[in-house]
């Protein structure tokens, strides 16, 4: 009888830390400037614009166009006092295509060299870049995914030139170093 219950102990002992209710807690990362501020490697960009205008009262579309980076050597940091840095070097590769007409590619090298101040919104989980140079960070972005090792912001803006409205649709993720 004392082995059987020993046994039973034992299987208690080794049953009872193997109960879970199975879901995973993740504890929320508070997005604030000081989890923000640090050093960040730009790792995806992408970019989907739309150009249109107004012909006879109709808003007729003109031209689409894609903005794919790669080779990034670029990296950002934001520092606690609401400045940053953004220096390095990416490749874009557009595609445009005009109304019924035929694709054309394009490959530049972007050189970066800037700075400015940033401010962050909690509440709206935004971040909005005073450039210096308005190279890549200009403006405010919703902040899609922060955590600590990635920062993924996205902006949707709308610019007006000459008659021409764009539409652009971007997202810009960094890896925290």
């Amino acid at each position: 009888m004392k082995k059987l219950k020993i046994i039973f102990i034992l299987f208690i002992a080794v049953s009872l830390p193997s109960c879970s209710d199975g879901d995973s807690k993740t504890i929320a990362f508070d997005f604030s400037v000081a989890n923000v501020s640090g050093s960040y490697k730009l790792k995806t960009l992408t970019a989907n614009l739309t150009n249109t205008a107004v012909t006879q009262g109709v808003v007729a579309p003109i031209s689409t166009a894609t903005e794919i980076g790669d080779t990034f050597n670029a990296n950002l940091t934001l520092n606690a006092n609401g400045t940053f840095n953004l220096k390095g070097n990416y490749r874009i590769v557009t595609a445009v295509t005009p109304t019924g007409g035929s694709t054309t590619n394009n490959a530049e090298i972007i050189i970066l060299d800037d700075s400015g101040t940033y401010t962050i919104n909690a509440q709206t989980r935004t971040i909005s870049f005073a450039s210096t140079n308005t190279q890549l960070l200009e403006g405010e972005y919703k902040v899609t995914i922060f955590s600590e090792t990635t920062l993924s912001l996205t902006q949707a803006s709308t610019e007006v030139n000459g008659g021409i409205t764009t539409k652009t649709d971007a997202t810009i993720v960094f890896d925290k170093q």
